[in-house]
């Protein structure tokens, strides 16, 4: 039986997300001397390549720790929905600005009198948050996602975090056209779950059979 097409997640095209990383790294500061705002900068950055490249959800990004970052891997150990632990693996543009961000956080970081290994990855930069290191929340992701999107002229398009994750899961299938290991790097207890991808694989061969042999189809044989 197929899924609803309502329910089959549509990922964004490679273009968008490449225009929504761009809005990340082309934010203007309101000002140049504001530390705070240049540091949430910078962790906005990672966290768009973070997700493009993981395919995490927002709750298991807000509770990544320094702890659970290996450096020699460029990966990272992940809890995710009922305790599930599983491997993800960064790109180098993603690493890369995670390295930048701890870098420019680490006198912050230093001067948190808790041990760096039990910080955040992704912390909080708002006034509120003082000298503390907090975690973010997922709401704060699901809104830089959305003001990102505004200023990359992509708010039409419903990109949120989730639909990162939908597009990570499409690029793993269409590369590997393996559902188990789909399955596992979507942290998927069941293989129902991630079986959407393949209709989305399935809706690409389908379309493209139609565009290469369908004209003649209602034709007989001579």
């Amino acid at each position: 039986n197929q899924r609803p097409p309502d329910l089959v997640p549509h990922p964004p095209k490679p273009e968008d997300l490449a225009a929504l990383v761009a809005a990340a790294y082309e934010r203007p500061l309101r000002r140049e001397d504001d530390e705070r705002e240049f540091l949430g900068k910078l962790r906005d950055i990672a966290i768009v390549e973070v997700l493009s490249c993981t395919g995490l959800r927002v709750g298991e990004l807000v509770k990544i720790t320094r702890k659970q970052l290996d450096a020699d891997e460029k990966a990272a150990w992940i809890i995710g929905k009922r305790g599930k632990a599983r491997r993800i693996y960064f790109d180098q543009q993603a690493w890369g600005a995670i390295h930048r961000y701890l870098q420019a956080r680490q006198v912050h970081d230093g001067a948190a009198q808790r041990p760096l290994a039990e910080l955040p990855v992704f912390a909080r930069h708002d006034k509120r948050a003082g000298a503390k290191i907090l975690p973010l929340t997922t709401m704060s992701i699901q809104n830089t996602i959305r003001d990102l999107a505004d200023r990359a002229d992509l708010a039409a398009k419903g990109i949120t975090p989730h639909a990162l994750r939908h597009y990570f899961a499409t690029r793993i299938y269409q590369t590997t056209h393996d559902l188990a290991v789909t399955q596992t790097a979507l942290g998927h207890s069941s293989p129902n779950t991630t079986r959407i991808y393949a209709k989305l694989e399935d809706d690409a061969v389908r379309s493209a059979h139609q565009k290469a042999f369908g004209r003649g189809q209602d034709t007989e044989a001579e």
